[in-house]
């Protein structure tokens, strides 16, 4: 409808999140079409490749309250700072206020990028760990499981300590304890994501914690083309492709 008016302000919610690469290319040259007809485009998206590659300028709403306002550079890393919806550490000072049973307690969770805690959303293109401090309180063998799920709902893997070859021969080492998972760069796609955590002894669940962490995942690096859409999927695997000439 809005290639057939002509605005003074145009308000383009999110619309390089659906579509293909044409449409998408027709959205942007509306866009460029009202924009250089000396009108308004509000451009509004989760989409920070885009929102660079498109704005000079840009603000930051949250609630419906002006946050931020400035160029796109400086805003997008104000938006990034704040983790308005993210949930990147956990922390309990003593085992009786922590969740857990006698045999096991957590101490703290918390997901560390480039060497220290995280406190942005976190680049597709960066690996990045979520570390798990527990008190180990009886011999029986702890295996820490986390569920990764997209947009809060969909799950994407999940993943358990005893996964690393050396996991039988220390898990059951009573004292306070650290339980690692490395999550490689490149492997999940853009989003908000949800850590589930259960503690198993025995074959048995003795923890299960839905909203264990939280934490956001953009896209950093700019792109080839035209097309800025979320790529399908709830993972993104970065796989090495060759194209050769045959003839």
């Amino acid at each position: 409808m809005a290639a057939h008016l002509e605005p003074e302000i145009l308000l383009v919610d999110e619309v390089l999140a659906v579509g293909d690469a044409q449409f998408q290319k027709k959205c942007l040259g509306k866009m460029g079409d009202v924009a250089q007809a000396g009108r308004t485009v509000l451009f509004v998206s989760h989409n920070m490749i885009a929102l660079r590659s498109l704005c000079p300028r840009a603000i930051l709403l949250s609630g419906g309250v002006l946050i931020n306002t400035g160029s796109s550079g400086d805003v997008i890393a104000a938006y990034l700072e704040t983790g308005l919806t993210q949930t990147l550490e956990r922390e309990w000072a003593r085992p009786e206020d922590a969740p857990g049973t006698e045999a096991f307690k957590l101490r703290r969770l918390a997901i560390i990028s480039n060497g220290s805690l995280s406190t942005e959303a976190i680049g597709r293109e960066d690996e990045f760990r979520v570390e798990v401090e527990y008190w180990q309180l009886s011999s029986a063998k702890t295996n820490v499981n986390l569920r990764f799920y997209v947009d809060t709902q969909v799950m994407a893997f999940t993943t358990p300590s005893s996964s690393d070859p050396g996991w039988s021969y220390t898990a059951s080492q009573t004292g306070l304890r650290r339980a690692t998972c490395c999550v490689p760069a490149n492997l999940l796609n853009t989003g908000l994501h949800r850590i589930e955590l259960l503690a198993v002894q025995n074959e048995k669940v003795i923890l299960q914690l839905e909203d264990a962490l939280a934490f956001d995942i953009v896209e950093t690096e700019a792109r080839d083309g035209s097309w800025y859409g979320k790529w399908p999927g709830v993972v993104r695997p970065k796989f090495v492709w060759t194209n050769e000439h045959l003839g």
